[in-house]
């Protein structure tokens, strides 16, 4: 049986702020997923599988689901109109900030050419590989191909 929120409690929950730190894990090339990120929240929840996924109206934020008989259900989700905008917002700026940082990493490291999604029409120009397999190689995973798989995720 559900009780009445606390009017108290309630105000005092929406003036607490949220600390929202967003961290791009992979950018994607090809397909409608442009991003895989984990948030974590105050310093004291993480979410992972959080992705950014090409809308028809551009970017937006999928947080994770699973399919159950009614569809699919968000296993997280904010709880007010107010954090569901602070916290898009915080991964699709995140999402931004790594897309503009690509040419820069790119200059310090010699790549030439360019490899970047355009806009919000999902579609990468590039003669080189993807960031993320630059990235892949980066890490040591040494060559990659962009059809490949990505590479495994160390768990801590």
């Amino acid at each position: 049986m559900k009780q009445a929120p606390d009017p108290a409690l309630t105000s005092q929950r929406e003036a607490l702020p949220m600390q929202v730190d967003v961290k791009i894990h992979s950018l994607h090339a090809s397909g409608p997923v442009l991003a895989d990120a984990s948030v974590n929240l105050n310093g004291c929840f993480a979410i992972r599988g959080v992705k950014v996924v090409e809308g028809s109206n551009g970017p937006f934020v999928s947080l994770p689901s699973y399919k159950g008989r009614d569809g699919y259900k968000d296993i997280c989700f904010p709880c007010t109109k107010e954090f569901h905008q602070q916290f898009h917002q915080a991964v699709l700026d995140a999402y931004q900030q790594t897309l503009a940082q690509i040419p820069q990493r790119q200059q310090e490291n010699g790549v030439p050419g360019e490899t970047q999604r355009s806009g919000f029409a999902g579609e990468r120009r590039s003669s080189e590989v993807s960031e993320s397999c630059r990235l892949r190689q980066d890490e040591g995973y040494g060559a990659c191909d962009d059809a490949a798989p990505p590479a495994p995720e160390m768990k801590m």
